[in-house]
């Protein structure tokens, strides 16, 4: 049963303490990620399915990792503190893997040991509160394939669970929002990242659909489709989201939001 959904970033600075002299740059981060633990704890979600871009990726097939037990690092940030261990949900895994290719949706498990990045930053950020929790990843393709039918899919696989489910897309937004971004400052990418974010509030896919691929890639937006397909899967549910935290203290946008279903 599909219990909460959500939109999270994903900078390692979101995790206290991994660089303490950002911490206070960081710290409306810090405190959302905890908001997120605290209520997912009290929700009593049994599973956490992280959807995102940064996996074992492929060209027009979505991709759920596969491997028990699973580990998260984040040595490509230079740190080996945070190694965990995560119990996979495969039971999940492998009934939404089957309903994929029952509908000739192309589809595959990957067996790596390690969990995207991604994921891994949101449950190192999170493992406080989440450390007993099981874990399901997908990865979207990189091509631009239409989200929908996969997305119905997913959304029917986990209502037809017996255990409490979230949902999260692990997604920044613009990465052109201060002078030091990496490719500078870019005059649209604060009213970009206001769009994606009433987007999402208002559920509003034909406002995310309207971002031109130049956009997304001009101004860093690259991980659009990720939100697409959260909005997929709630599709006429319409729940009510919170926006918990916004910051780009790097000029990258960073949303903290969340939404309850079937209170």
């Amino acid at each position: 049963m599909l219990s909460i959904a959500g939109l999270l970033p994903h900078p390692p600075f979101a995790i206290q303490g991994f660089n303490p002299s950002l911490d206070r740059a960081y710290a409306s981060l810090h405190e959302a990620y905890a908001r997120i633990g605290e209520h997912m704890q009290s929700r009593m979600i049994e599973t956490i399915v992280f959807v995102s871009s940064h996996g074992e990726g492929y060209a027009r097939a979505f991709a759920f990792a596969q491997h028990e037990p699973a580990h998260t690092s984040l040595r490509e940030y230079g740190t080996m503190e945070y190694e965990y261990r995560w119990r996979m949900d495969t039971r999940l895994i492998d009934a939404a893997q089957r309903a994929f290719r029952k509908a000739d949706v192309l589809t595959t498990l990957t067996t790596n040991e390690y969990l995207d990045t991604a994921s891994g930053v949101a449950l190192s950020a999170l493992r406080p509160w989440v450390e007993t929790m099981r874990v399901a990843t997908l990865t979207l393709p990189s091509d631009a394939i239409s989200l929908k039918r996969p997305a119905a899919l997913l959304r029917d696989v986990i209502e037809l669970q017996p255990s409490r489910i979230a949902i999260l897309a692990v997604a920044d937004l613009s990465h052109r929002l201060a002078s030091k971004s990496p490719q500078g400052l870019h005059p649209d990418a604060q009213a970009l990242d206001e769009r994606i974010r009433h987007a999402l509030i208002d559920q509003n896919l034909s406002a995310l659909r309207a971002i031109s691929q130049e956009e997304r890639q001009e101004l860093g937006a690259e991980e659009i489709p990720l939100v697409e397909f959260l909005l997929y899967v709630l599709s006429d549910a319409r729940p009510h989201f919170q926006e918990w935290a916004y910051s780009h203290p790097h000029g990258i946008g960073h949303s903290v939001m969340i939404a309850d279903l079937h209170v």
